[in-house]
């Protein structure tokens, strides 16, 4: 059957040529097309695509005396007889109900004589002549001008997996009107293909062309072009070579502006460049990761862009709800939250646990980030080919959180030289502002401007993570960690709070790594270290503890239990736990600091100075104050043999004097205390005051604040 004829036949009938058997033909065909669509299992992976007729029959009801429309829905209903057995059977029945047999059936005898006659429909005892307008020859040279219908070209009901994204489907529309060219761009399986889709879907009642182009390689946006020339009749017997295909089929689609063009994921902007020419006032849309070489292709080129992230939680959380049967409100905000709120990521979700309810996050994460490790593979090779340094910033953030990135931290100069020295000078110098464009070009990234900082998708982050060979992780990690070491430089101050607030989240990814993989523990532990004095300055004792806690684990496994670095946590150690009122825990691992420095052969005679201190505040915390005294003692002896006005003379005076008090001995206290007020000021300022003065009567916790961290 001939979609061209049979659309003369239901313009006809749309438009109430025919009286009753009119009126009886178009009834069929509404009948036809409300017909449940059950497509042959032989029909193959094209019978998905095959609309059902409804938008086409209620297109053509609208404006009957449009033959476009009535050749629309009469391709509609030739490819549904493709797809569907029985319901080629009834389109053959209603064809043959219009008197359109093959062969005559005896005993009818109808003639048509004399004039000119557009179409004449022929049933069984009624006679029915329609004059068409434009329809009085439909041969070779009419069929070559027309057009295919939009759904020809669209996959079926991209809406089913669209949600969250209205915002963007009304800019896709203003935009295009404005322009003509938009460029949809995003991470890849952020659901660019599928809003392009969903915009020609909405809108293809204004368009009499809509054309998906897949678009990664040369080779498939040629092959797709050539199946548009086919369809437009414009590719002769002799085929054309390329140039003159490109040339027949622009020239074509110069007679029409109603027509769309989408250019689905976009690599190389040069294979599409002879469709942005100013004669041609079609829309095109194009998806794409990389925006780099846009402007290459015209320089008046004047394209709309259309950045795509993540969906709002609300909406991915009200997807999982939607196809997944019996998903929780919780469950699914979880696993939306888990999944990044990636569209892709999201579909997978859905699709797998579509008739099960929601299992545990980890093991779904795992599952979808091997599907995205397939998606985005061809995009990392690409990156390290084009530009290695930023492929190497790609993987080093990677090892840091998925919070916003400040670039205060990201340009600090790194300690050392080695390894990645490279990376190391990109981070200290201004080729990072170049690095991160390169990544924001192709939508790696996302850099807002003034913010100054940069935001990776964490899915993203996760498969660069779990990916990257184990030498190179090393690397990358001793880098990390080298930087974030100049950012919690001095973290004790006040002043350095801030800077501090800023890094802690991606120290605490790094520290992670460094423990889940038993990796650049030394660094590691120093880096912990100094997030536990940032901590215990502000106050938050049992955070410091726990960081203090892990310090040691690390030092035990990277130097040995009996280290020097072993020692300094110790003590580190001692001093929190008096703090949290845990003084006998305290002197057990004070005590074991003193008997690892004091057994080396040339031990740090400042640092047991600084241990015995220490262990004389436990020891008045657990109410031995005798035995804290002789502590202080020895170490007031050693600062005073080294300069009688050093500070360390001032804090053994003022722990000694505060373990007198405790003790009772009031006199003998405010004398030693007042000495060390004397001293403090001098090597301190007078802040240190607050320390000494017995008449503030300071608590044992506070007191033990005046020992010294390692």
């Amino acid at each position: 059957m001939d979609p061209v004829t049979i659309g003369a036949v239901l313009a006809a009938v749309a438009g109430g040529a025919g009286g009753a058997f009119g009126s009886q033909l178009w009834a069929g065909v509404s009948a036809l097309v409300r017909r449940p669509f059950r497509r042959d299992r032989t029909a193959g992976d094209t019978a998905a695509l095959v609309s059902g007729g409804e938008a086409e029959l209620a297109a053509l009801e609208q404006a009957p005396a449009d033959e476009r429309r009535a050749v629309a829905l009469a391709e509609v209903l030739v490819a549904r007889a493709d797809a569907d057995g029985g319901f080629r059977e009834a389109l053959q029945a209603w064809w043959e109900q219009c008197g359109m047999t093959s062969e005559e059936p005896a005993g009818t005898g109808n003639t048509i004589s004399g004039g000119q006659f557009g179409l004449v429909l022929q049933g069984r005892d009624i006679q029915a002549t329609f004059n068409l307008p434009g329809a009085v020859s439909v041969g070779p040279e009419e069929t070559q001008r027309r057009w295919p219908h939009p759904n020809f070209d669209l996959p079926r009901s991209p809406e089913q997996w669209f949600v969250g994204r209205d915002r963007e489907l009304a800019m896709c529309r203003e935009k295009l009107s404005a322009s003509g060219f938009l460029i949809i761009h995003g991470l890849d399986g952020m659901g660019k293909t599928t809003l392009a889709q969903v915009y020609a879907a909405n809108y293809q009642d204004d368009y009499d062309l809509i054309w998906l182009v897949p678009a990664s390689q040369e080779s498939s946006v040629s092959t797709k072009l050539e199946l548009l020339a086919s369809a437009l009749d414009i590719v002769h017997a002799s085929e054309p070579d390329a140039g003159l295909l490109r040339y027949a089929l622009r020239r074509k689609l110069e007679e029409w502006n109603r027509w769309l063009l989408i250019f689905d994921d976009v690599r190389d902007w040069k294979s599409i460049q002879d469709y942005t020419i100013p004669s041609l006032r079609g829309h095109i849309v194009a998806t794409t990761q990389d925006t780099p070489g846009v402007q290459d292709m015209r320089d008046d080129l004047m394209p709309s862009y259309l950045p795509l992230g993540s969906l709002p939680p609300a909406a991915s959380k009200k997807y999982l709800m939607d196809h997944i049967e019996g998903a929780s409100d919780a469950d699914a905000e979880r696993l939306a939250h888990d999944l990044g709120n990636l569209p892709f990521a999201l579909k997978f979700a859905a699709r797998k646990y579509a008739a099960r309810s929601i299992p545990e996050t980890d093991g779904t994460v795992k599952v979808a980030s091997h599907e995205l490790h397939i998606l985005w593979q061809d995009t990392f090779d690409r990156l390290q080919t084009k530009s290695p340094l930023a492929h190497s910033l790609l993987e080093f953030c990677s090892l840091l959180a998925s919070d916003p990135i400040p670039e205060k931290i990201l340009t600090l100069h790194p300690r050392g030289n080695e390894p990645l020295g490279d990376l190391r000078e990109a981070l200290s110098t201004s080729k990072y502002s170049d690095l991160v464009e390169i990544l924001r070009e192709r939508s790696l990234l996302e850099a807002q401007p003034g913010s100054r900082a940069i935001t990776f998708h964490s899915l993203l982050q996760a498969d660069l993570r779990e990916n990257i060979a184990p030498d190179r992780r090393r690397d990358l990690l001793s880098v990390a960690i080298d930087l974030l070491l100049d950012a919690f430089y001095e973290s004790w101050f006040a002043d350095n709070f801030s800077r501090c607030a800023l890094a802690l989240p991606h120290a605490e990814a790094c520290l992670a790594i460094s423990e889940r993989y038993k990796i650049a523990l030394a660094q590691a532990s120093g880096l912990m270290t100094q997030i536990a004095h940032y901590h215990r300055t502000r106050g938050e004792i049992f955070k410091a503890h726990a960081f203090h806690e892990r310090a040691l684990q690390a030092r035990e496994k990277a130097f040995g239990v009996d280290s020097i670095q072993v020692a300094r946590s110790l003590n580190d150690l001692g001093i929190v736990l008096t703090e949290i009122g845990k003084p006998g825990e305290a002197i057990k691992k004070l005590e074991r600091a003193l008997k690892i420095e004091m057994s080396v052969e040339s031990p740090d005679e400042e640092f047991i100075a600084i241990g015995r201190d220490n262990l004389g505040i436990a020891w008045a915390a657990s109410g031995q104050y005798a035995q804290a005294i002789e502590l202080h003692k020895l170490a007031y002896s050693f600062w005073k043999t080294r300069n009688p006005r050093h500070s360390g003379v001032a804090h053994a005076l003022d722990n000694m004097g505060y373990a007198l008090y405790l003790l009772g001995d009031l006199s003998q206290a405010e004398k030693v205390l007042r000495r060390a007020v004397e001293i403090g000021r001098e090597a301190l300022g007078t802040g240190f005051d607050e320390l000494a003065l017995p008449g503030l009567r300071p608590s044992p916790t506070r007191r033990a604040g005046a020992g010294w961290g390692g």
